[in-house]
């Protein structure tokens, strides 16, 4: 499913409603990471396109969810096109869509190009992410814990002497 950010149609119904359109972006740009640059930079493929089986099924499904729906009713509202359909409106909640976008499903795509061993170049990129990750997180502690106890400067001065 494109989740309105990858080809051919640039996807319908990805704004859930009853939530902030800033969530639902921060949402839709981490798919975008995960199922477009991320295996672009780990050389999975050199070229990422949706199905367009799958961009029909998924949008043909999400459609029969908001037929029953007050997004559906015979009222006007800014979320009915042109052409009397939704292209809007998620039909679930926001954690629904969230949960939808945490893994790209890759049986959707078309991955062309790309390496064999890209399994690989994630793992170092990972391990990378995850290092500098440590490194901040023990730095930040640090100063957390030098803020609320002034005396540990003059502990660890001590204690470095004493190594020396």
């Amino acid at each position: 499913m494109s989740f309105g950010l990858t080809v051919p149609s640039f996807g319908p119904n990805t704004f859930p409603a009853n939530n902030s359109a800033l969530f639902a972006c921060e949402v839709q740009v981490d798919y975008a990471i995960k199922s477009l640059f991320t295996p672009i930079l780990d050389h999975r493929a050199e070229t990422i396109e949706v199905k367009r089986s799958a961009e029909d099924y998924e949008t043909n499904k999400i459609h029969q969810k908001l037929r029953n729906s007050v997004f559906a009713g015979a009222c006007s509202n800014w979320y009915m096109g042109d052409f009397g359909r939704n292209a809007a409106s998620w039909p679930g909640t926001a954690a629904s869509f969230w949960a939808k976008t945490m893994l790209p499903n890759w049986s959707a795509f078309n991955l062309e190009g790309g390496s064999n061993f890209w399994w690989l170049n994630a793992a170092v990129r990972n391990a990378r992410i995850y290092a500098f990750d440590a490194v901040v997180a023990c730095s930040v502690s640090g100063l957390a814990l030098a803020a609320v106890n002034p005396g540990i400067d003059f502990v660890a001065s001590k204690v470095s002497r004493l190594r020396a």
